[in-house]
């Protein structure tokens, strides 16, 4: 995704890191095993926000990027390889990896608190 393709997620009022925009790259494509087809989409989905408020309740939000989170966490070599494989640029593929892992963590943290998130992504 080039930078002029980037926009910040405000999730629950706070910024995510801005490779959160594109996070469902992670989940999608057999990249890491274990993703359920589920949550592949509900990621895709959550992607599709620029310009647009979306909500979901807060134990499914949680649901979906525990499971992303964890299996970043456990087979973070293997995402790497997968995404330099695809032809992204090796010298930001740790950057963007590192953004999915920081993001993904503060919407659990906040998901975890709410019964109904929100996120709006902002150009």
């Amino acid at each position: 995704m080039a930078d002029s393709q980037l926009f910040t997620i405000a999730f629950e009022g706070e910024d995510l890191p801005l490779p959160m925009c594109c996070v469902d790259l992670a989940a999608l494509y057999d990249y890491l095993p274990g993703i359920p087809e589920e949550t592949s989409e509900w990621m895709w989905a959550f992607t599709i926000c620029l310009d647009r408020q979306r909500s979901a309740p807060g134990p499914e939000v949680l649901h979906h990027a525990g499971i992303l989170r964890r299996q970043m966490d456990a087979h973070r070599g293997m995402l790497v390889d997968a995404l330099i494989h695809s032809g992204r640029d090796p010298e930001r593929v740790d950057t963007l990896v590192a953004g999915w892992g920081r993001g993904l963590g503060q919407i659990c943290r906040l998901a975890s608190e709410r019964e109904v998130c929100r996120w709006r992504g902002n150009n």
